[in-house]
């Protein structure tokens, strides 16, 4: 199963559905939603895209698999990797440009990111361009085939293999944030 917790529609993808949940209402549809899945058929790996993200999307469903996990005596594997790291296996594949912009979880701004440099600047979503929203990762379609141990994952409709030691394995997500709480 793959869980996307950090675009501002959170995607849960197993082999017989893809689910979307708007941000917007996480704390009441995740814990729901995730639940029926795991009671649907029985799960021993999940791949998560954790961070960055809103910082109430990342808590609600961190907090919800980590419960699912605890009830399930800790069957679960997860295997997570930040948008970042992802994005930069993507770049050095040849499947993304070294400049996109990324989803942080306010509804206003996005990171600007340079994946060659891995440097960012805060930049304002309706000043992205026509051009470039084609780059910005809310536009991104991704889905994932797992095989045994082997992910492939699919961004907009372009396959590569990713190796399963690019994740971290865990049995408690810990929500990450990547950025500092909006306190103003």
């Amino acid at each position: 199963m793959l869980i996307n917790i950090s675009n501002s529609k959170i995607y849960i993808k197993n082999e017989e559905k893809k689910i979307y949940l708007e941000n917007k209402d996480i704390e009441r549809t995740f814990t729901k939603e995730i639940v029926k899945v795991f009671k649907e058929k029985k799960i021993k790996k999940c791949f998560i895209i954790n961070g960055p993200g809103s910082f109430t999307g990342l808590r609600t469903c961190s907090l919800s698999l980590n419960t699912i996990n605890l009830l399930q005596n800790y069957e679960i594997d997860f295997f997570t990797i930040s948008k970042i790291d992802l994005y930069k296996i993507f770049f050095n594949k040849g499947l993304l440009p070294k400049e996109i912009f990324i989803f942080i979880g306010q509804r206003k701004k996005c990171w600007k990111y340079n994946l060659e440099n891995d440097k960012y600047e805060y930049f304002f979503i309706e000043d992205i361009g026509e051009k470039e929203k084609m780059n910005y990762d809310e536009n991104f379609t991704m889905d994932i085939d797992i095989k045994n141990y082997s992910i492939n994952f699919i961004l907009n409709n372009i396959g590569t293999k990713i190796e399963i030691n690019n994740f971290s394995k865990e049995k408690i997500i810990k929500a990450n944030y990547m950025i500092k709480a909006n306190t103003n």
